[in-house]
């Protein structure tokens, strides 16, 4: 006898009627702003980058309506169907694996692996869907489920975790201890190196410099107890916290710094991220959710190679540095997630052109009708110069500022 699923006849579900809505005045916004600007551009002859930037607002506009009145997903029997703007895809339950559950900033969705590593279908949440859907998807495997059991029985047959299951799972729950206790270490560690005195500096740069290779060899000795990125239903410790607070706080340390060039440190930056994806890389491609690990990887070993290239660079100079007394020729905000301010120099020391300095809000006030500002400029320990804004006095040595062209 067929289960009610096989039986079951065909149900087909829509976008919800609020994401309709949404979409659609959205989609409507970007083609009326579109369409204007493209006959705006029409009598003007030199703007030709208009045109195609309104253009593509209309396409995205089109784009997000075509998806409103053709997306659909159904169900019909052991059936699958999904469409979407460009194609339709429809597969049997038996060529299913099972599901798994994707988080991201917009929330989480599921996407369908089919079996023999024949791709993978994402379903969004944008679907009204019902009882009989939800009856219908409970017939597929948690493939995040099914990998945290394998996980847990190859924890508690592990021999070298300790003599009994119970020793073995303790093991799990003491590395879960042990990567709490070295991210609280990292994240005083980023609270030294970006507040704290000469000497505590210099500590906490070297423990989040040292902090990836802590974090590789934890996951060589002990791979069924430490992962680096995990899904939620993962049972190991997940190192790639304590990465990213490293990454943050040499970010934070190297944001703050003025350098004359950047592109010296490269010999430092380079090796650096490199060793980071010779380390880390082949986790992330293994994982379930293959581009979505390798980006972190990218993003968070970029950060943390750079800032220790600027933390070598700044941190152990020590030599004599020289004062500048510099012309402030203007000014400006920039806004976007944070608004930053700017004080135009004039050309100074080892720069020969006008350039900006990043400044607090209260240091920008105090220059509405120009003045001078003090640059301390240090040669750096990896001859990379840097410099940072000092207070002016009259017992300043000011070196001469070349002379505008």
């Amino acid at each position: 006898m067929n289960s009610p699923q096989e039986t079951l006849g065909l149900h087909q579900y829509h976008m919800k009627r609020w994401m309709q809505v949404l979409y659609g005045c959205v989609a409507l916004f970007f083609i009326g702003i579109g369409l204007a600007g493209m006959f705006a551009s029409l009598h003007d002859a030199n703007s030709v980058a208009l045109s195609f930037m309104m253009a593509a607002f209309v396409l995205v506009g089109t784009y997000l309506l075509v998806l409103i009145f053709r997306s659909r997903l159904a169900i019909e029997g052991t059936r699958l169907e999904l469409r979407d703007v460009f194609r339709e895809r429809t597969v049997k339950l038996s060529d299913i694996e099972g599901y798994r559950t994707v988080s991201s900033r917009n929330g989480t969705y599921q996407q369908i692996y089919l079996k023999d590593g024949r791709g993978k279908i994402t379903l969004q949440k944008y679907f009204a869907t019902d009882d009989d859907y939800r009856a219908w998807f409970q017939q597929l495997t948690d493939l995040d489920q099914r990998d945290r059991k394998t996980l847990l029985d190859e924890i508690e047959r592990s021999d070298t975790l300790g003599a009994t299951p119970e020793e073995r799972l303790a093991a799990l729950a003491g590395a879960k201890r042990w990567n709490i206790v070295l991210i609280v270490l990292c994240c005083a560690s980023v609270a030294g190196l970006n507040l704290g005195n000469f000497s505590t500096r210099c500590a906490s740069a070297l423990v989040l410099a040292l902090a990836p290779a802590a974090i590789f060899l934890l996951m060589q000795r002990a791979p069924l107890l430490y992962a680096f990125g995990k899904s939620k239903a993962d049972p190991r410790a997940d190192l790639l916290i304590a990465f990213m607070v490293a990454a943050f706080g040499f970010l934070f340390f190297s944001t703050s710094k003025h350098l004359v060039a950047t592109l010296p440190l490269f010999t430092i930056i380079i090796p650096l991220f490199i060793g980071v994806l010779a380390a880390f890389g082949g986790k992330a491609w293994s994982n379930s959710s293959r581009w979505g690990m390798l980006f972190p990887v990218v993003l968070f070993g970029a950060m943390y190679s750079y800032g220790v290239a600027v933390a070598a660079d700044i941190l152990p100079d020590r030599a004599q540095s020289a004062n500048y007394s510099v012309p402030v020729i203007g000014r400006h905000i920039s806004h976007g997630r944070t608004t930053t301010y700017y004080l135009v120099l004039a050309p100074w020391g080892p720069i020969s052109s006008p350039n900006d300095l990043s400044v607090g809000s209260r240091v920008y006030g105090l220059f509405g009708d120009g003045g001078r500002i003090c640059l301390t400029l240090h040669p750096g320990a990896v001859h990379v110069p840097w410099y940072h804004s000092s207070p002016c006095t009259a017992t300043d040595i000011i070196v001469p500022i070349p002379s505008t062209p």
